[in-house]
């Protein structure tokens, strides 16, 4: 990866409004958040960057965490990481590409 790629933790939560009220205690900034189709919020601080998602039952939160790879070019990494064998199910696994643009 180059060096301006970043690894963004994409965070569960039970109580999105409370958390969010949390980080914002701490200094960061709300940059997106939607409630449908699902809780989902992401917050700044310099170059700090969290995502959290709204798990409603809270056993299986733990469950649930996930981390973007924000990279230059990530067909080619997504193509490595296919070469390199990573399954496509179970734990971990690797998913189809994906475009996702959420505001940021």
């Amino acid at each position: 990866m180059s060096d301006d790629a970043r690894a963004i933790p994409i965070l569960p939560c039970r109580q999105l409004d409370a958390t969010l009220a949390f980080y914002g205690l701490l200094g960061f900034t709300l940059e997106f958040e939607e409630n449908e189709p699902a809780p989902y919020a992401i917050l700044t601080l310099g170059g700090a960057e969290l995502h959290f998602a709204g798990i409603a039952d809270p056993a299986r939160a733990g469950l649930h965490g996930a981390c973007y790879l924000r990279v230059p070019d990530a067909d080619a990494l997504h193509a490595h990481w296919r070469a390199a064998c990573v399954p496509d199910e179970g734990l971990p696994r690797l998913g189809p590409i994906d475009d996702r643009r959420l505001g940021v």
